[in-house]
């Protein structure tokens, strides 16, 4: 084997890896892409999941009529609902 052949085959390998390592690179870049995506699909989910404070304070008025079924006050119904916890 001569040593212009050996160089050649060395290059084509060379030249196979470099084209090899960019075709991997935007594989890379595009599964990124996708886990950010994904990333904010989730964030957008589990925002709507979440309920607001005007939910919390929805269960505490049902919780507070079953608790306290003659008291109409909020505040006297959160006072009360501290004490009994």
């Amino acid at each position: 084997m001569k040593l212009g052949s050996i160089s050649k085959g060395f290059k084509k390998r060379k030249k196979g890896v470099k084209q090899a390592l960019k075709s991997l690179g935007k594989q890379v870049q595009h599964l990124d892409n996708i886990i950010v995506n994904q990333e904010n699909l989730t964030d957008k989910l589990l925002h709507r999941m979440t309920p607001g404070p005007e939910a919390f304070g929805q269960v505490l008025r049902e919780e507070s009529a079953i608790l306290f079924p003659d008291s109409d006050d909020l505040d006297v119904l959160k006072l009360e609902t501290k004490k009994a916890v």
